[in-house]
């Protein structure tokens, strides 16, 4: 009989920061950001476009003290508190993510140190935090991880801790450039779920 795993919780941070690419509530009003981008005949584009066109109204934009560990510290951080999860009970922190900080380190390293200054100093010492590039790719590919994990049976009881994290961006006037942004989202994977 396969055993009970899944999603327990998610948890998203995002900043507070963004350009108003469309209104919901008047979807052809023109935006700032409509009337500064021009479609292929050279007239503002239509910031309907964006609503129809992607489902987006407003595009994230961090802070200058937000990257992408601290939205990914601050999700596993509200998962781990909502569900009063011991630091010794976390098995992994899986990183998804196509934001480097720098060529040095992974982000879950990052992560590891910002949890453990509210944690404890040491207390996820024996938690591994892997990191994958390919964004939503990567972090599918964890959760798919976790839950094989889950089911073989070697959990003792721990739980892992999936997160994407990213902050996109692309060149100004651009096809690309509404659909750039930036965020978070943490799952909490383990046997018995609540959620999923």
């Amino acid at each position: 009989m396969e055993k009970s795993a899944g999603i327990s919780d998610i948890s998203i941070s995002i900043p507070r920061l963004y350009i108003q690419l469309a209104n919901r509530d008047k979807p052809n009003e023109p935006t700032e950001f409509s009337l500064s981008r021009k479609d292929k005949d050279g007239n503002p584009t239509n910031p309907k476009k964006y609503l129809d066109g992607i489902g987006v109204a407003k595009m994230a934009t961090p802070d200058t003290y937000q990257d992408a560990p601290v939205f990914a510290a601050n999700s596993i951080y509200e998962i781990i508190k909502r569900n009063n999860i011991s630091p010794k009970d976390i098995n992994r922190i899986e990183i998804g993510t196509e934001t480097s900080p720098d060529e040095s380190k992974s982000i879950g390293m990052y992560v590891i140190g910002m949890l453990e200054k509210k944690l404890g100093k040491g207390s996820l010492k024996r938690c591994a935090s892997p990191e994958s590039k390919a964004a939503c790719a990567s972090t599918a590919f964890a959760l798919e991880n976790a839950l094989d994990w889950l089911w073989s049976g070697r959990s003792n009881g721990s739980c892992r801790i999936i997160c994407g994290t990213d902050i996109a961006r692309y060149g100004l006037n651009t096809p690309g450039e509404p659909t750039q942004g930036a965020a978070a989202a943490a799952v909490l994977v383990e046997d018995n779920p609540r959620l999923l």
